[in-house]
């Protein structure tokens, strides 16, 4: 195979990776380890529902229920959130001990981050030690690590093509 046939190879299958994270009407787990222990673990076990306005209220709700110091962090401005992109969230926070997991949909990462927001108000309001929290971008991506077959066969071909082209 040419050069040229190969570079187009890995442009397509980069592409084509690229599209499978689309913003529109994304699926996100959401739940919350206090009111459902499969929320530890929700692949298999729960559904995903649209990220929309409400969803995302549920998330501030499922983060008010850890602390309700948490309303005024998880607080959007609904009109703005119409208009842009959300991102399936994942967050784990450990208060007094114990464990609390949140999934659902927030604004997709912007300015500022609401990773870094969480984290550093917990840290000011000792509210608690955020030990994860993380956006994704495509249907179910807030559930537990797994390895994601499409995306890692991508991921090898470009790196081979790669290695094949220098």
């Amino acid at each position: 195979m040419d050069r040229v046939m190969l570079y187009y190879w890995t442009f397509f299958l980069i592409l084509t990776g690229a599209v499978r994270y689309g913003h529109c009407n994304i699926k996100c787990y959401s739940c919350s380890s206090q009111e459902d222990p499969q929320c530890r673990n929700p692949e298999g076990k729960l559904e995903t529902r649209k990220c929309n306005e409400e969803a995302m209220m549920q998330l501030k709700s499922f983060a008010e229920k850890i602390d309700a110091r948490y309303a005024a962090i998880f607080d959007v401005e609904l009109r703005t959130a119409e208009r842009l992109p959300l991102s399936c969230m994942k967050q784990v926070t450990m208060v007094r001990g114990t464990e609390h997991i949140i999934r659902g949909c927030q604004l997709n990462s912007g300015h500022p981050d609401i990773c870094i927001v969480v984290q550093n108000e917990s840290n000011r309001q000792n509210i608690g030690n955020v030990t994860h929290c993380s956006l994704c971008h495509s249907d179910a991506c807030n559930s537990a690590f797994t390895i994601r077959p499409f995306e890692t066969t991508v991921m090898l071909i470009s790196l081979l093509a790669q290695r094949i082209m220098f």
